[in-house]
This record gives structure tokens, sequence and C-alpha cells, in this order.
């Protein structure tokens, strides 16, 4: 359930930096339907075909809505006649007896109801609407006047003083300024309220009519100037037009200040009360002392990065061509503009230092429709305040992600209720403007609320009909989503995480201690853990168990970073890696002469994708050894604990962070030992400037290495204490998130999943061994750790009950073996099975170690055994002896070096609409290339495999195993294999000026033909072939660069290769350890000819007609004559000659080829790996080796000769079965 954007009912217009802009008034107050317009992007300059290649996805003019960015991009006004015009007297000049006695609200501690004072209201002046309240029916206030939280705090921003000691009585003036019945909305079509006109406020438009050049300086300056060069011209009656100077200028100062606009409106805006004057409302935006005073230091710090700006940066600003009024001819002046940018900059200084007073003196000019305009939205029909939309998208930004999680994309029908109650309570404590300023009866605010749920949340019309509007009491709720806006409120702060969460508080009480057996692992001897209990009343308060509704099951990955990942790394995502500006400081110094002249802002300078790359490195790093020390050390979590106590956990875990500040000092010292131009990578090639534009560092990024390495070396170093930080940083949701996962419906405890993944790790069984019997002892044990793990719901922690302990049970235990659901009701809990639980694990060999528990120490046995071991015990393969070539191996990891292509292409583009678009509205953009680069890959791929087979004989010369030697010398010998190195480097060089030489089409055929963006609007770019064709030298420069690159790919490569890798080239598994191929190949060789010669055997072959006449004699027509054991039994225990049955008789034969395979493989000596060493082994190892030939002959034998029984049974049974027809 995501929100996408949309146009509809919005009136839209874009404007570019040569339109004149003409004052435009908002549509009006009768509530009128609106014609929705459409985006015009004609433009004489615009690739046409790029237009039609820029497609949304699913062919949608809908896009997916981010509250998180917002267009400041808004229409601009401008008056276009460029004589002067006469103001006529302002109709709302004021009575000085009129001060400020606007309606005020008082929030009464008993009834919470809104009183207005008794002071005398303004006179109402002509344009406004007669206001006849007598006739219209009214709904008792009481319904309506509920605050909430949220509004107080928007309330109390507000530079009005609200009086606390009215009477109740004087809240009966307001019965008259509730919404008339008569009153409707439209019939829903969603909106897109991420979009300017949503949420502009009054001071930017005002902004967008400010007067720059009040006293006519720079018309008077050009005026002159042009007077000389034109001839043939009266000079008195010549006129000119700088309008799109002054339209470039208003434009630039609004993106400036927009921004900083944004962030005080949401602590500073205007309060709007039932019954107030359009005078009132003009007189409060006037008066709106907070906001101004904080205008004014925005002013200030402004001012001093504009005064830095070289003149020449500000030409774009001036026009090229002058209108001339009186004959309507244009002159150019562009060689002249430098002359005119000393006066131009003077003219934006001195608008930027008096903007507050100008922004004051142009609202006291506007006329009602665009007050009404500027504070009120005409949305579904009915004008609400702008005020309610701002809050709504803070509303959002804040609770989204809690509700996807929680909601997971079913219709949660309870979630939705809450979130319309929430809605409910915002939507009736603001203001609506139906002829008059008036409250939203009850009705209304139900209507409301739920398309503006529906806008926000994408939720369909159809659906209105289920949801119902309740009152929520948000001090006490205990929801599951966060409704706290994003930016702070001036109001009493809601200072816990329990009352924000809903949660109670922790009592004080003195804990008893009780010692309660939990069964956490595979020992017999179950652990004792102390639990935490107040008293017995207490107790069921806390550790109750509660039943949940489990979704229909549907197989989750348990190895997925949803579930695998912790609290400490999403700490990690969030450190600010340059807090003190270190290094933007280097970068802006080495480029500050390029871009002061380039016009740019230091204080735009964004560097967020450097520090993003910083952050991936660091977690690559330091992950592994995360995900180790949380086994041992995972935050404690009890029933009893609330979410701030969660937290207090998380960032007092000092055995965590010991380990963690050891691993990190190694780390480090490693990085030390790394070459400066390594982390060149990590330093994005251009440099964004916001709007004004990005400025390419590539050439630069060798300086910026060792600043980058010192960074992230200084970063590694202070982790510890960073986590800690950030983690105090963290909302409650984050917490939540951090310590538990959302799967099947429930949210259960991160360290359960780490759990299971290591029981499912090291306990893997192949399918053909898994049975029902062994099924239901693995439930059981899953059931055990399900039952006492913890549930996070409603803001509290429960052990889950015994039913819902079950089902999750059978839920978690199909994700990891992908049981079938079918399955799923012969798991059962019963006595019986739980006592041999253990005794059937252990048949099963499944060691007690693999179920790693937060009590249990992390030095199993099977962590402690050679990192070569194989992880699992069973019947030995001949078919599986691996054959691998490391260096194909190597060349496979090989990661596409992507270098300057991805900036190339932008630049190439950028001049298409989409790219235009994006980059002005986020000054980056970021492509999806994946397809590319795997083309690339493969094409590499397949160009060198061939290669490497071909030489592979000759080089393995070099590569010899030896007894004694090291995984270390075995990997040496590979990467110094010089031979090898010599002849790639020569089929690398032969390869790249083949690609140079290349035609265009095999090349462009490399490069995808769709590109999307992925910015979270699921655009995309579509390159016809005609138009790939001028990416065809960035493709060959790609290919060329990473073909160069390859055998330096491949020696990092096979240093990064796991241990067992290293060896499978020479050595395969078998029964747990590694054998060499050359003796496996021999044993393989003999255990076939032996197997044939056993089952080619004269006895056994004239006892397999014998045998299968037996089993028909006893099974009769053969309708009982399943395959079964007892089936099996009869043909292992047929006599073959005296007392030896066929089993025996088998057995007795693979006995007697045994010598001769010892024989045939004995003649070199068998290397096995040993403590990651490859030696020879002893004469008890070899024993052991033969035992297990001699095993799998037996097993495999008796096997086969089952089989051909059974065949030739069947087949006998058929002719009995005819003859018997043959006779009727």
């Amino acid at each position: 359930m995501y929100p996408y954007c949309s146009s509809n009912n919005l009136n839209v217009s874009d404007v570019s930096k040569a339109e004149n802009i003409s004052t435009n008034t908002a549509h009006g107050t009768d509530g009128s339907d609106q014609v929705p317009c459409k985006y015009s992007c004609e433009s004489k300059n615009k690739d046409l075909d790029y237009y039609a290649s820029v497609l949304p996805e699913g062919g949608s003019c809908y896009d997916r809505l981010d509250f998180d960015t917002v267009s400041t991009h808004e229409k601009l006004y401008q008056d276009n006649n460029c004589e002067e015009k006469l103001v006529p007297l302002s109709v709302f000049e004021l009575n000085e007896v009129c001060g400020s006695n606007i309606l005020e609200t008082t929030i009464c501690s008993g009834s919470e109801q809104l009183t207005t004072p008794s002071a005398l209201k303004r006179p109402f002046v002509k344009y406004e609407p007669e206001l006849e309240l007598s006739n219209k029916k009214r709904i008792p206030l009481v319904t309506v006047t509920e605050p909430t939280i949220d509004i107080i705090g928007n309330i109390k921003q507000s530079s009005l003083q609200y009086s606390t000691n009215k009477q109740l009585k004087n809240c009966k003036k307001l019965e008259g300024y509730v919404t008339p019945k008569e009153l409707r909305l439209r019939s829903y079509h969603r909106n897109n309220m991420c979009h300017a006109e949503f949420n502009a406020s009054i001071y930017k438009d005002a902004m967008k009519k400010i007067d720059i050049d009040s006293k006519g300086l720079l018309n008077d300056i050009v005026l002159e100037e042009v007077r000389n060069t034109i001839k043939n011209r009266d000079p008195m009656k010549l006129r000119i037009d700088l309008s799109a100077t002054y339209s470039n200028v208003r434009r630039y100062i609004l993106e400036i200040f927009s921004p900083c606009i944004n962030d005080i409106i949401h602590t500073s805006d205007i309060l709007i009360t039932p019954g107030m004057s359009i005078s009132d409302l003009m007189f409060s935006c006037t008066t709106n002392d907070v906001f101004f005073d904080k205008l004014r230091e925005n002013c200030e710090k402004i001012l001093k990065n504009e005064r830095e700006i070289s003149n020449s940066s500000l030409s774009r600003l001036f026009q090229s061509y002058i209108n001339f009024c009186s004959d309507n001819k244009k002159g150019r002046i562009s060689s002249q503009k430098n002359k005119f940018l000393p006066i131009l900059r003077d003219l934006i200084i001195g608008t930027i230092s008096d903007l507050p007073n100008r922004i004051i003196s142009e609202i006291k000019k506007f006329d009602p429709s665009e007050i009404i305009n500027s504070l009120f939205l005409d949305s579904h029909g009915v004008f609400i305040s702008k005020s309610l939309i701002r809050n709504l998208v803070s509303f959002f930004n804040s609770s989204k992600d809690e509700f996807v999680l929680n909601v997971d994309g079913d219709n949660n029908l309870n979630l939705l209720n809450k979130l319309l109650g929430r809605i409910g309570n915002l939507v009736r404590t603001f203001c609506i403007f139906h002829e008059e300023v008036l409250l939203p009866n009850e009705p209304m605010v139900e209507w409301i609320s739920k398309y503006l749920l529906s806008d926000m949340y994408g939720i369909s019309a159809s659906f209105h009909k289920k949801l119902k509007l309740t009152t929520v009491d948000i001090p006490e709720s205990q929801d599951d989503v966060s409704f706290e806006p994003e930016h702070k409120k001036h109001v009493s702060p809601i200072n816990t995480v329990e009352e924000k969460f809903g949660l109670s508080e922790v009592d004080t009480i003195v804990y008893n201690v009780i010692n309660t057996k939990i069964d956490i692992g595979y020992n017999s001897d179950q652990d004792e853990i102390k639990l935490l209990k107040k008293d017995e009343t207490k107790l069921e308060e806390h550790t109750k168990s509660i039943r949940f509704n489990l979704r229909p099951y549907n197989r989750s990955n348990l190895n997925s970073a949803e579930f695998t990942s912790n609290i400490y790394e999403d700490a990690i995502k969030k450190i600010d890696v340059d807090s003190n500006a270190l290094f933007k400081d280097v970068v802006l110094e080495e480029i500050k002469s390029s871009i002061v002249g380039k016009g740019f802002m230091k204080s735009s300078i964004n560097l967020s994708l450097t520090y993003s790359n910083i952050i991936k490195y660091i977690l690559d790093k330091i992950s592994p050894y995360i995900s180790y020390i949380i086994t041992t050390s995972d935050v404690i979590i009890n029933t009893n604990m609330s979410v701030s106590d969660i937290k207090y956990s998380c960032i007092s875990n000092e055995i965590f962070f010991k380990e963690l500040s050891y691993n990190c000092i190694k780390i480090a010292d490693e990085i030390k030992l790394i070459p400066d131009n390594t982390f060149s990578n990590i330093i994005q090639s251009h440099v964004s400037f916001g709007s004004d534009g990005r400025f390419n560092i590539r050439h630069k990024k060798n300086k910026f290495c060792s600043k980058i390495k010192l960074l992230i070396i200084d970063t590694i170093n202070n982790l510890p204490s960073n986590i800690i930080n950030e983690i105090k940083k963290f909302k409650p949701h984050e917490i939540v998130k951090g310590t538990f996962s959302c799967i099947h419906g429930v949210s259960i405890s991160k360290n359960l999943m780490r759990n299971l993944n290591l029981f499912f790790n090291y306990s893997k069984i192949s399918n053909d061994r898994l049975s029902l019997d062994l099924l239901k002892n693995l439930f059981i044990k899953v059931y055990n750790q399900v039952k006492t793990s913890f549930i996070f719901h409603e803001g509290n922690i429960f052990f889950p009950d015994e039913p819902t302990a079950e089902t999750l049970s059978r839920y978690l235990l199909s994700d990891m073996y992908g049981i079938p659901a079918k399955f799923h009701k012969k798991l059962k809990i019963s006595p019986e099975s739980s006592e041999k639980t253990h005794e059937f694990i252990d048949s099963i060999n499944l060691e007690k170690d693999n179920m790693v528990n937060e009590h249990m120490n992390i030095e199993s046995k099977l962590l402690k055994k050679s990192i070569l071991a194989p992880q699992k015990k069973s019947k030995w393969e001949p078919a599986l002896i691996t054959s691998l070539n490391i260096y194909e191996l190597a060349l496979s990891m090989i990661k596409i070096d992507k270098g300057d292509f991805e900036s190339s292409f932008i630049d190439k583009v950028r001049h298409t609409f989409l790219i235009k678009e994006h980059l002005s509205k986020k000054g980056e953009i970021n492509i999806d290339f994946s397809i590319t680069y795997a083309r690339v890959k493969n094409y590499i791929l397949e160009t060198f495999y061939p290669f490497l087979k071909k030489i592979e004989e000759e080089t393995k010369i070099k590569i010899n195993i030896y007894p004694s030697i090291t995984l270390d010398e075995l990997q040496y010998s590979y990467i110094s294999n010089e031979k090898f190195f010599s002849k790639l480097r020569e089929f690398c060089n032969k390869v790249t000026k083949n690609i140079e030489n290349c035609a265009t089409n095999r090349i462009i055929d490399l490069m995808q033909c769709v590109l999307r963006l992925n910015d979270g609007f699921k655009k995309k770019i579509v390159l016809k072939k005609r138009r790939r064709v001028a990416f065809h030298k960035d493709m060959v420069k790609l290919l060329t660069r990473n073909i160069s690159i390859v055998p330096e790919v491949i020696i990092s490569s096979i240093k990064s290769l796991p241990r067992p890798k290293i060896v499978e080239e020479y050595l395969s598994p078998f029964h747990g350890i590694y054998i060499d191929n050359s003796s496996l190949l021999k044993l393989k060789s003999a255990f076939d000819f032996t197997q044939k010669k056993i089952i080619c055997d004269p006895v056994l072959a004239g006892l397999v007609d014998r045998i299968s006449l037996n089993i028909i004699d006893k099974f009769g027509d053969g309708k009982n004559a399943c395959i079964s054991l007892y089936l099996y039994k009869i043909i292992n225990s047929y006599t073959v000659c005296g007392e030896l049955s066929t089993y025996n008789y088998i057995r007795k034969l693979v006995r007697d080829e045994l010598p001769i395979i010892k024989d045939k493989t004995l003649n070199d000596p068998i290397m096995i790996m040993h403590n990651d060493k490859i030696e020879a082994a002893n004469q008890r190892m070899i024993s052991e080796i033969f035992d297990k030939i001699e095993s799998d002959l037996i097993g495999i034998s008796i096997k086969s000769y089952r089989e051909l029984c059974i065949k030739t049974y069947k087949s006998k049974l058929n002719t009995v079965i005819l003859k018997k027809l043959f006779l009727l």
C-alpha cells in the first residue's frame, strides 16, 4: 500500500527562465469542481525522440508519492507591465483601535473546549462576503472540538497568546461557525499531496510578487546605456521592459529561501480560528513575529554567502534581449550584460536584507481571493487549511515505515481505523473556509479524513465504507505507529518513549527473583535462567501469553537481511562519517577557484555519495565480526522491558562493545597497509551543488584518497562510541525494528531468527533423508525455542501462547526445510515425542552445539573443527569428485569497474526532459545499469573461458601438491604462476585491440535498451539502437578497462577465496575429510568395476528368478506387494548357499574384492588435508578410508541387486496376471 503521485484537481504551471510570469488569481471560494490541468513540456529546443523514449512504469502517468521530496519550483508572479501603475488605497486598512483582537483559543483542562475573547471584531470590508448565519443549521460544538497533542504543538508555536481564564460560556459564540450541512465533498479523486501548491505558504506567494527594483535604479542605468546605441528614436519616449530579469531574480531568491521557509513554517505557522475575518487572517500573517524573527536570522546567514559570490555568476539572471515598449521591438545586450551585474548584485543583497519587511508589505496588498488561496486549498471540493496539509505530510513521513511494517500488504482494518482516527483528530482542530472560516462538522470531518487517508496511503475509495471514524486519545493509546511529526514542536514534550508508544511506565517496585527452567538447547541438562518477577499479580500482567492470528502460510527466506540484520549495523548506516566537515573543507579548498567562477554556493555542496560509499566499505569490513560477536553477546530482552529499556540494554552491552573495539583496532591496522589510491573508487566523480549544477572532480580524485583513508580509519577507531550515539537518537520504532523481525504476521525476536539460521546451517538434511518422524522431532526443537522467545505486540513484550507457538514453529520449520503446508497438520506436540527428542536428534547426527543460544558458548565443537572439514557427513558419491579450475573461479568473481561510464552517460543525456527535471529537483541522479554490467561480465567470461581451458594443462605444471604443503603455499603458487599470467596478459592485449576494431553493433548490443531510475518513481528511459550508437566509445572504454585488469582481478580473487575452495582443484570431500582427486579417481574406477562384477555374479544372477517367484507366492496376485521394508527383507534374507543370506553373500564378495582395490589404488600415496596442510595418509587413515569404501560398496551393491529383483518380480507378475486373463 504505497502512495503515488497524481495531478488531479491541481492547477499546475511550469515557468521557464525566459518566460514572463503573469499574476494569476487562484480558484475561487465557491467550491466548484476544478478542471484538471496537464503538465506542459513544450519547448523549441527539446529532443522529441527522447520524449518519446521516456515512459512511466507500466504505461501509467502516475508516480510513486514521496513526501520527503517536495518541489519548491512553484509558479512565480511577475508584472509584465513595464510602466508605473498607481497602487489603489488598501481596502484592508485597519482602525487603530483594532490592534490584535483576533479570535483566541483556550484549551480548558477540564472540558477541552475552544473559547473566544470578548474583544470587538474588525469590521468586514466590501470584498468580504456577508455572513448570514441565522438560516444555517448548526451542530453542537462539543462533538468536534477535541484537541490533540499534535495540534497543540502548532497552536503553541503561533505568535498569538492563548487566553486561559475565559469561561465556558464564551464557547457558545463558536456555535455559529460550524460547517453547514448543505456543504458536500466531490466524489473522490486522488490528489498529489506533495505538490508545491499543497505545501506552499502565503509567505512564498508574497515573495513571488516582491518589487525587486522599486526605485528603478537598474531600469535607469540600462536605459541610459541603450540610449547611446539606439538611433532614430525619441529618447524621451523610450521605455524598456526588464520584467524577465526581475522574474529571474525573484526565482533565484525563492530557490534560496524555500528550504528555510519550509523549516520555519512547521513551528511558526499562523493560528486560524472560527469566525476570523479576512482582515484578521491578513493581520495574523503580517504580525507573525516568530516566523519573521527566524527569517531574519536566515537572511543574515544567506547574505554572507551572497557577498562571496562573484558578479559573473549572476550573468545568467540578466536577460539577453530587451523589449522596447514603444514599438514592441527587441534589442540584444548580451555583450553589455557585465556592466549591469554590480547593480543587479546590489539589488539582490538589498532585497534579501529587507526581505521580511517586503513580504509584509506585499501581503498587505493581497486581495481577498489571494489571502484565501494562500492559506486554504481547494481539495475535494472544500477549502481546507494548508497548515493541516503540512501536518499530514509530517505525519506521513514519521509513520510510513511502521505502517508498511505492520500492514505488510494486507488490509489491516484495525490499523487503518486507528490511522483514520488520528487524521480525524487533526482535521477536527483545523478550520475550513466556506464563505467564512468554519469548523468542520462531524460528517465533514469523517469524509475529509477518509479522503486524506486515501491521498496519503493509496486506499481505494471503495474501501471507505468499511472505515469507521473514532476519536483516538493520543497520549493513552498503544498504537504500533508513531504519529509524532519529524519536526520538534514547542509544546510540553512527550518525554518518555513509553508515552509516545503508549507503554506503561517501568515500575520501580523491588523485584523478586525466581528460578525458572527453560529448555534452550540440546543439552540433556536444562540450563537455569533467572527471570525477573514482581509479585504474582504483576507476573500475569507482564508474562501472560497472548494468542495471535497468524496469516496463511507463505514461505519466507530466513537468510534475508530483513531477518538477519541487527541494531548495531542499523546504527552504523546512520553514522555521520564527516561530522567535523574535514573532508568537505579539503574538497572545497581544492576546487574553490573553479566553483566561484561558476557561481556555485559552497554551502550547497553535496558529498553524500562519497559518505555513503564509506559506510558501505566499513560495513563490508565490520559486518562479519559483528555477526560473530552478537551470537554470544546479543541484547538481553525480558517481558517487563519497555522500548526505552531495550534501548538502554543495547547501548550498555559492554561485552559486545569490548569485543567490537578489539576488532576495530585490528581492522584499522590492516587498512593502514592498503595503498591510498585503492580508495579512489569510493570518491564520487561529480560534486553536486543543488540546483546550480555539478562539478567534475574526476581528475582530482587522487588528491583526496589519503583523506578518505584517514576518514575511514578514524570512523572505525571511533565506531563503538559512534554506534552508541546513533542508537541514542533512535526513535522507538527503529529500536523495535532493530531487535524484532516481522514474519508471518508477528514480530519475533531477531535473536531467535539468528539461532534458527545457525541451527539450519549446521544441520542441513537432504530431502531423501527427511521423514515424518524426523520432521516431528525437528519441529519439537523449533517449538522449544519459539515458546521461550519473545514477541513484541502493541508496545509490550510477551511469550506466545501454545497454539501460537505451535503454528509459528510449523511455519518456521517450513521456511527452513521447504516442508509443504499439507504436512502442517501432522506436526503436533505430544508429551511422548517431547521426551524422546534429544535421543532422536543425536541419532540423526545433529550435534547439540548446532543451536547456539544467547546463554550458550559459541565455541562449540563444530566451530573448533578445521575450517576445511566438510559440514555434512553422508555416503560418498563418486560422481561428485570436483574438477574445479581456480583461475576460472577467480575470474567469475570479477566486479565490473564502472569508472566514469555513468557520469559520461549522464552528461550526454542531461538535456532530456526526464534527466533535466530530476537534476533540478535532487541535484544528482542514479540510473540502474545492472543489466549492462551483467552483459559486460558475461562477455568477458565467454571470451576468457576457452582460453583458460586451452592453457590449463601447460600452466598446471607450475602448480603441484606435495606432502606438507600448506594452504598459504598453495595459494602463493597460484598467484605467482608467471607463465600463466604472461600468457594471460598477452591475450588481454589481443582482446583489447579486437574490441577497439570491432564493429559498432556488436559492442552496442551489450548496452541495455531500458534504463530505470533508482529514485522510487519507477520511471525508465528507452534507448533505441540509433541512440545507443552515441555511447559506443563509452562501452569500448568500459570493456577495455575491465579486460586490462583481468590478471589483477584474478590475483585479488584468489587471495579472497575461502580456504575450502583453494584445495578443490586437487582435493574432494570424502566422508568428512579431503582426499586428492587422483586417488579418488582410482577408487572410483575400482569401485565401479567391483560393483558391476558383484551384480553379474552367476550365483546371484541365478537367484533373481527364484526370489521374484517367491515374492509372487507370498503376495498372491500382487495386490499387497507394494514396495516396503518387508519386501526388502525378503530379498536380503533369501538363502543363497548354506547359511549365507543374500545380504551376507554380497558382503562376502565385497570383502574378497577389497584387497584387489587396495592394490590398484595404493601404488601412490593418498594425499589428505590435515590441519590446513596436505599430508600423506598414514596407515590408520588408509584403513579408515577403505572401511568407508567397503561400507559404501556393500550398500550400493545391495541396493542395485534389490532393484534388479523387484524389476524381475514386476515383469513376472504381469505375465502371471495375463495368463489368468486368458484362462478366464
